[in-house]
C-alpha cells in the first residue's frame, strides 16, 4: 500500500546528501571513465563492448557520447531522438532516428546491434547522473512511500513517476535513500528489455568535484519474471539475497568523474579534483 506522504523533505535531503542544489545548478556537463561489464552485454551479443569506455554528458538536456565506441577511433552520440556512430573526425558512419522504436518486439534474448547498444548505456548512465537532482523539475510526481528494511537498515523510500518527455527504463521507479540521504538502491524494469523488475545497487560513494557519486554499482535483472510482472519494479520484491529469482548481473565501475562549471571546467591538470576522503589529484 502506498503511503503517499508529502516527498518535499525526502527530496531535499537527498539532493543536498549528493552535493546540494546550488553546485549541480553550477554544472552544465559531465564525464566520467568507466567500464560495464556483467551477463546482459554477452546475452545481448556484445560482450566487452564496453570496457573503458568515456561518457559524456550533459546536465540540463538528455544528450550523451561514449569513446571509444564501438571500437578504438570511433564514437557513439545519443539522444531520446537521434543517435549516430561517427568517426574520430565527425564523419556519421551510422544514425538511427526514433532510437527506441528499435527495440519493440524485443525480449531479453534478441540480439542487439551496437546503436542499441549504445541507446541503452546511454539512457541508463544519464539517469543514474542526473537523479537525484532531476526530481526537483517540473513535471516529475513524488511520493514519500513506506520505508524498507534490508541488511539491518532502513531506507526511506520515494516513488518517482517521470514525466513522457524524459527516456528512461520505465514511467515509474522507486529509490530507497539512507538516514544521510545517499541513494541506496533503485527498483524499475527495463523496457528495453522486454520487462520484468530490476535492482540497481549503488555503492562506494565519493567526492567528485563536489557532487557525490558512486563509482561502484551492481544491477539486478530477474530472469524468471517476465513483462506481466513488470509492474513490480514498484515494489521491493527483489533483493541481493532473494530466492524467487535468477539474477542477471551488470556492473558498472567508474575510475575518473569530472564536471564543467558553466563557462569553465573546475579540474586542473586533466584530471578530477575529488575532495573528501579520496582527495587526490
Amino acid at each position: 500500500m502506498i503511503v503517499g506522504m508529502d516527498s518535499t523533505e525526502l527530496v531535499e535531503l537527498a539532493v543536498e546528501a549528493h552535493g546540494g542544489r546550488r553546485r549541480w545548478d553550477e554544472m552544465s556537463s559531465f564525464r566520467a571513465t568507466a567500464s560495464m561489464t556483467g551477463a546482459i552485454l554477452a546475452m545481448k551479443g556484445k560482450p566487452g563492448r564496453l570496457d573503458d569506455v568515456v561518457l559524456e554528458g550533459n546536465t540540463r538536456e538528455q544528450r550523451m557520447k561514449i569513446t571509444p565506441f564501438p571500437e578504438a577511433g570511433r564514437c557513439a552520440t545519443w539522444e531520446p531522438g537521434r543517435e549516430t556512430i561517427e568517426a574520430a573526425e565527425g564523419v556519421v558512419i551510422a544514425e538511427r532516428l526514433d532510437p527506441a522504436r528499435s527495440f519493440a518486439g524485443h525480449t531479453r534474448q534478441t540480439p542487439w546491434d551496437d546503436l542499441q547498444v549504445a541507446y541503452c548505456v546511454s539512457e541508463s548512465n544519464w539517469n543514474y547522473c542526473v537523479a537525484p537532482f532531476i526530481f526537483t523539475r517540473s513535471g516529475f510526481t513524488k511520493a514519500e512511500i513506506e520505508p524498507w528494511s534490508e541488511d539491518g537498515q532502513v531506507w526511506r523510500r520515494l516513488l518517482v513517476t517521470y514525466p513522457v518527455d524524459i527516456a528512461t527504463h520505465c514511467r515509474q521507479q522507486t529509490y530507497y535513500f539512507n538516514d544521510a540521504g545517499l541513494l541506496q538502491r533503485l527498483d524499475y524494469s527495463v523496457d528495453l528489455l522486454g520487462g520484468g523488475p530490476a535492482v540497481h545497487y549503488p555503492s562506494e560513494y565519493r567526492d567528485f568535484d563536489g557532487i557525490l557519486v558512486p563509482p561502484g554499482a551492481a544491477s539486478m535483472c530477474a530472469t524468471r519474471m517476465g513483462p506481466q510482472h513488470a509492474s513490480q519494479c514498484r515494489s521491493p520484491s527483489m533483493s541481493r539475497t532473494s530466492p524467487s529469482v535468477e539474477p542477471m548481473h551488470t556492473g558498472v565501475q567508474v575510475s575518473e568523474a569530472r564536471s564543467r562549471r558553466i563557462g569553465f571546467w573546475t579540474v586542473d591538470g586533466g584530471t578530477s579534483r575529488m575532495r573528501g576522503p579520496a582527495s587526490t589529484t
